[in-house]
């Protein structure tokens, strides 16, 4: 996020709907509200520092809300599979580093007919597992006198201003979900505070598995990719104690369509129909965020290994903010980063395929 609109959030306290200003008529003139402590009030009085700000139509805000709400809830990819399976941690949006305690090995549970006798107990150990909160935003400038493009006055609604702002949301939201999906498969390169974010194919501790077949070959058959997903999912669940459920196989489009073949002379069953049998994997998705054709990934929708750190709910509808250039600033924020995990015995469910010829 750049420097001003952090500012311009530190300034209100981090209340977001204090940085969305509004305009209504009253008295025969256009003023400017803010809701502040669920009230509208006139920015002036709050906020001295922007009393000669001018708001878009409450109208449109209305409609930019709507746009941007209804986009995300039809948005499927692998970083919304880790949102949708409920395996997400709140903290403030002001955090700038994660940081949770893993456990470490503990003993099997006993069986006695008191909860006494046979008591084994462990004194567990911890080690610190941080990640930096980066801010994934997509901003957005309108010069003064584009302004009016949003009204046909300064507190009207304006059709033709909320059409167009209805695209350039879903532009944005398409941005900002597009890379966080790229951040789950392949992290994030740049580190703050000696800390780093990692997606599905480099997590240090991941399952790394060597295929045999190049999935995108026309001399590779279906029973072939079938071998090396029974060798993905032997790691993924069986030989890293994971419970059978909650599986996902992630492959890219050059190889998702060879699950739609059949793998017998029969006609009987696709390979999709045989990897689903895989006891625990529930689905076969695609994604163009793999790093190449010959990448595939299976992970399971536990906690102990995925999980996403949210310093917000979701992308937060558009802000608006202005600069001495009198340039209205709009912009969508998520402050959302997984968090890759190993269990307390070491163990977890992230599996990467790779061939390498």
């Amino acid at each position: 996020m750049r420097m001003n609109a952090e500012k311009a959030l530190l300034n209100v306290g981090g209340d977001i709907n204090m940085m969305r200003p509004y305009t209504l008529k009253k008295d025969n003139h256009a003023k400017t509200y803010v809701n502040f402590a669920g009230k509208p009030v006139e920015i002036g009085s709050v906020l001295p520092q922007y009393q000669n700000v001018t708001g878009l139509p409450i109208d449109s805000w209305k409609e930019i809300d709507k746009a941007v709400m209804g986009y995300q809830k039809g948005y499927k990819t692998a970083f919304n599979d880790v949102l949708n399976a409920g395996l997400t941690k709140d903290i403030s949006m002001y955090s700038k580093l994660f940081s949770s305690q893993k456990l470490g090995s503990t003993g099997n549970a006993t069986v006695d007919m008191d909860g006494v006798s046979n008591r084994d107990v462990d004194s567990p150990t911890f080690d610190n597992d941080t990640i930096p909160m980066y801010i994934v935003h997509k901003d957005f400038e309108i010069s003064w006198r584009n302004k009016p493009l949003f009204g046909t006055d300064v507190y009207g609604k304006g059709s033709l201003g909320i059409e167009w702002d209805d695209t350039m949301m879903s532009e944005g939201i398409d941005k900002i979900e597009k890379k966080h999906e790229n951040i789950i498969f392949n992290g994030y390169s740049q580190p703050y505070n000696s800390s780093y974010i990692y997606g599905y194919c480099n997590f240090t501790n991941r399952n790394q598995v060597d295929l045999t077949y190049d999935w995108t070959n026309s001399s590779t058959t279906a029973a072939n990719i079938y071998d090396d997903v029974k060798e993905m999912w032997k790691d993924c669940f069986s030989e890293n104690k994971q419970q059978y459920t909650d599986g996902i196989l992630y492959v890219r489009p050059s190889a998702f369509v060879r699950f739609n073949e059949y793998v017998d002379d029969y006609y009987t069953k696709t390979l999709r129909d045989l990897v689903l049998e895989l006891e625990g994997v529930e689905a076969v998705k695609v994604t163009d965020e793999l790093p190449s054709d010959q990448d595939a990934v299976m992970v399971r929708m536990d906690s102990r290994s995925v999980r996403i750190i949210r310093g917000t709910p979701n992308i937060i509808p558009v802000m608006q903010y202005e600069d001495n250039s009198r340039m209205h600033k709009l912009s969508l924020l998520s402050i959302r980063n997984p968090q890759l995990r190993v269990d307390a015995e070491g163990y977890t469910s992230i599996t990467h395929g790779n061939y390498s010829g």
